[in-house]
């Protein structure tokens, strides 16, 4: 029975979860030990960075397209007072 037991966990595992092996330095091995959080897995570290990175990252480019945004406005309204001072030119 332990060894149908065995052989079913295994069966699941490689069959729901595909897992694969990456080789780190001892040092990075460290650094990610000392980002842990309660009984986290390396693998929930590294999916933290990453969701960390994509929301910094996509801050940035709203940052960025908000900023750009600002600039056009800015250019038309500059040009709606150019226009309006024209108009009060000819009154």
């Amino acid at each position: 029975m332990a060894k149908t037991e065995t052989l079913l966990k295994e069966v699941y595992l490689r069959y729901t979860m595909e897992i694969t092996t990456i080789k780190l330095q001892k040092k990075t091995k460290s650094e990610l030990d000392k980002m842990k959080q309660n009984q986290e897995t390396y693998d929930g570290i590294i999916k933290r960075l990453v969701a960390e990175i994509k929301k910094k990252y996509q801050k940035k480019e709203l940052i960025e397209g908000y900023s750009q945004i600002g600039k056009e406005d800015l250019k038309e309204l500059e040009g709606w007072e150019t226009a309006t001072w024209r108009d009060e030119e000819w009154k």
